[in-house]
């Protein structure tokens, strides 16, 4: 793409749409959740669930409900689909520093990309695409097998769990922006998830419960528990990579 307006410019529609989808589920899933209408008592006491019935209990399924890491992904593939879809709208010709960019600039040449927009910009765009895929891979693959789905969660579950992850990277694969990863993003876009784990242990230190179960220190033991989330930490640092390599490759081609 080229031009003296920024890149994104073409492919804003397509993000929003991402954005809304995201934000959708995210919406449709703590509402029922919280709503407690497919509330089932879990198996195991140190699971989360097992609130009082009604409103009494909406503020202990609100916290759980968000205490996800499904919805945290979610969460930030709509915020990052959101400022890409704002900034392509915008038509954008800016540096980094507030600075014009040089009418007829590729959006792909390398170095550019990165500078043409704000420093976050890229380093929640390879969080969201980390974090869907590790939501993605966990579920289908761990989880899935092992899960009761009731009810309407037979909407909620594919929806967050597969229709956004295949929204967000179909989009980021077919329509860009390209170039806009650096190497120097992968270690920034591992301190959300890294909040999220250090928020689920002290959290279940305090109550007792987690929210899946190879975190559950009750069950597992801290040992365990702890090479379970080291391994998901990992694959989160080998995907963020993975992500940076596909992008310059991409950028090339």
């Amino acid at each position: 793409m080229a031009g003296g307006r920024s890149g994104l410019s073409g492919v804003a529609p397509t993000w929003r749409m991402v954005a809304l989808v995201a934000g959708a589920g995210v919406v449709a899933t703590v509402a029922l959740s919280t709503s407690g209408i497919e509330a089932v008592p879990p198996e195991r006491t140190s699971e989360f669930g097992g609130h009082p019935a009604g409103w009494a209990g909406v503020p202990a399924r609100l916290v759980d409900a968000l205490s996800y890491f499904t919805i945290w992904s979610n969460v930030v593939v709509a915020l990052a689909a959101g400022a890409l879809a704002r900034r392509g709208t915008r038509g954008e010709g800016t540096t980094a520093a507030g600075g014009p960019t040089r009418r007829g600039a590729r959006e792909d040449a390398p170095g550019r990309a990165g500078r043409r927009h704000h420093p976050w910009l890229p380093v929640l765009l390879l969080d969201a695409l980390l974090m869907i895929t590790i939501t993605a891979l966990v579920y289908w693959v761990v989880l899935a097998p092992t899960t009761e789905v009731r009810g309407l969660e037979h909407v909620t579950n594919p929806w967050i769990h597969g229709l956004t992850p295949l929204l967000a990277l179909g989009t980021w694969w077919l329509v860009g922006p390209r170039r806009l990863l650096r190497w120097g993003h992968v270690p920034r876009a591992l301190v959300i998830p890294l909040v999220w784990v250090a928020w689920t242990l002290a959290r279940g230190a305090a109550t007792g419960t987690y929210p899946y179960g190879f975190l559950d220190v009750v069950d597992l033991g801290a040992a365990r528990a702890g090479l379970n989330v080291l391994g998901v930490l990992a694959l989160g640092l080998v995907l963020a990579a993975g992500f940076v390599g596909l992008d310059r490759a991409r950028g090339r081609g």
